[in-house]
């Protein structure tokens, strides 16, 4: 009885195995595979335990092994997307994608990407005693590009900013850690040892020659035209990265404030060889030391000084921020002694008018909406017709940065001015006498590609940049820019009439996609090595002309 049952059982397996093996085999017939590797963008290295995930006709992760591969199996045929999520929120994911055949195995295009990396290192004293308490910051410097709001459209990209991508203090054995940093960077390190400003009730005495030290970059230098910046790729931990903080005898300033000193005014000392952060003077910002409010008498007195120049600014913030100009700041300089700087008549913030006009009326009716965001202000508006004015607030002395995000085509900025003159590329000024007018285009053309590799595939995932080819007001040099879908093919829109000279880059220098209305938009960082390395690149672009309103299209291959 046990026998005939092991039979009737064994004759059960068998129909089910070779009933699963049909099925299995059947399956791989009717689906495919996909591989690929994924490296750093930077350096090419391939890149292990990456996380991803495709799409397409079904949906799945996968994991990179050591040699930076993944594989997936039983893929349904049809277009298939392989993306890795972002690095930081509101990013959209990069990804590339191919097509799948049932029965074969697709090799999708290598996916180059940026992420986090670290620094670390120590603050020392000169006498070799480690420095407790001193906030270290990771500096990158872009001509313009404000936090948050990385469009194409910032109409500020001439000017260079110092930007703080990161910061920590140092533990009791004087070391530090920045974290979370975007690889494909160039890192400024900047130490920055606690400072004392405050009001005081009598006038400046000799200050004893206390000890104080300075402010200094990495590797212990005074100025970050001396610093030696720090490239990082993808998952690196840069140690070793030590400054030493000298000792210096100290001196105080003191000055009387005149005009707004209410309780609504604030006041700040500030070191000018560190002082070009876009977001101007907030509390927290380490370029300034103790931002306070002004005390009621007027009068104010700072401490822990060393030799070198600074400016005292004092002025009502608006949303926090406070900024120098002529009018509210005063610039001294200390020379082995005390310093009063005399008498600072603090100045009122000013209303700005600032109108939104066509270039020429458009032929016929179009959308005409669109956001425009000035910073620091954190002044956000909805213009919902043109021609449209309206007012801003703005602190003297502050500089401004207008963007305008999510401009649709065939709309482009044409200009900006402010008292009649050209100030594309620039940062606004509170203290300029004129008003604020944005000229918009309405006649915006179009370039499309069809982008392959040198094999003559499909150069899925490069990025496309268009150029301006004429000499253009700041460090405006890119006018527009896309990614290459699994097709190879790239359409700009919205582009002022002129001419243009198009890349198509498979290993372009750092920067972010963003997601768009429509696609997600991929945005160059402005960075000096990044945008010297476009203007060497320029002059080997195909050359093309947009014309009004114009639909030109045009071959590229990958560099």
């Amino acid at each position: 009885m046990n026998t005939r049952v092991s039979s009737v059982a064994a004759a059960v397996a068998m129909v089910a195995f070779v009933y699963l093996n049909e099925s299995a085999v059947q399956e791989a017939a009717d689906t495919g595979s996909i591989t690929g590797v994924v490296r750093d963008a930077d350096s090419g290295v391939p890149l292990e335990n990456v996380a991803l995930a495709y799409s397409g006709a079904s949906r799945g992760t996968a994991i990179t092994d050591a040699q930076g591969r993944y594989y997936v199996a039983n893929v349904p045929p049809g277009t298939v997307r392989v993306s890795m999520r972002p690095l930081l929120v509101g990013d959209a994911p990069l990804l590339v994608s191919g097509a799948v055949s049932a029965g074969r195995t697709a090799t999708l295009p290598d996916l180059r990407v940026r992420l986090f990396a670290s620094i670390s290192g120590s603050v020392r004293a000169d006498d070799g005693l480690p420095l407790p308490g001193v906030t270290v910051v990771a500096i990158i410097r872009r001509y313009s590009r404000m936090r948050g709001w990385p469009s194409l459209q910032d109409l500020s990209g001439g000017q260079l900013w110092d930007h703080v991508s990161g910061s920590t203090v140092t533990d009791d054995r004087g070391t530090f850690h920045l974290e979370h940093l975007p690889g494909g960077q160039a890192y400024y390190v900047l130490a920055i040892p606690r400072r004392e400003v405050s009001p005081s009730a009598g006038r400046v005495s000799a200050s004893g020659g206390l000890p104080t030290r300075r402010p200094r970059y990495y590797p212990s230098v005074d100025s970050i035209e001396a610093a030696v910046p720090v490239v990082l790729t993808s998952r690196q931990e840069r140690r070793d990265v030590d400054i030493t903080l000298s000792t210096e005898r100290s001196f105080c300033m003191s000055a009387q404030l005149e005009g707004a000193t209410n309780a609504a005014s604030e006041f700040a000392v500030l070191d000018r060889a560190i002082a070009r952060l876009v977001a101007g003077v907030s509390g927290s910002t380490p370029s300034y030391w103790n931002v306070r409010p002004a005390p009621g008498d007027g009068h104010i007195q700072s401490c822990g000084l060393y030799n070198g120049e600074f400016t005292f600014v004092a002025g009502a913030p608006i949303n926090g921020i406070l900024g120098p100009t002529a009018r509210n700041d005063i610039a001294f300089e200390v020379a082995n002694a005390d310093v009063d700087v005399g008498v600072l008549s603090v100045a009122e913030p000013v209303t700005k008018e600032i109108a939104v006009s066509w270039k020429r009326s458009p032929p016929q009716d179009i959308a005409s909406r669109l956001a425009l965001i000035i910073v620091p202000a954190s002044l956000q508006t909805r213009i919902d017709a043109i021609p449209s004015r309206f007012q801003a607030r703005m602190s003297l002395g502050v500089p401004y940065v207008l963007a305008v995000p999510g401009l649709q085509a065939p709309l482009y900025v044409s200009d900006l001015l402010q008292n009649g003159r050209t100030a594309m590329g620039q940062a606004l000024d509170a203290a300029d006498p004129g008003d604020i007018e944005l000229l918009i285009g309405s006649d915006g053309g179009t370039i499309s590609a069809q982008v392959m590799t040198e094999s003559g595939e499909p150069a899925t995932g490069s990025l496309v940049l268009a150029l301006f080819n004429s000499s253009h007001p700041g460090r405006f040099l890119v006018a527009s820019a896309a990614l290459v879908d699994e097709n190879g093919k790239v359409t700009m829109s919205g582009l002022p009439p002129g001419s243009y000279r198009t890349v198509a880059l498979k290993n372009p220098p750092p920067f972010a996609v963003v997601p768009g209305l429509v696609n997600p938009v991929p945005v160059l960082d402005p960075t000096p090595l990044a945008l010297d390395y476009l203007m060497r690149l320029a002059p080997s672009g195909k050359l093309i002309t947009v014309n009004s309103s114009g639909a030109e299209s045009l071959t590229l291959s990958t560099d």
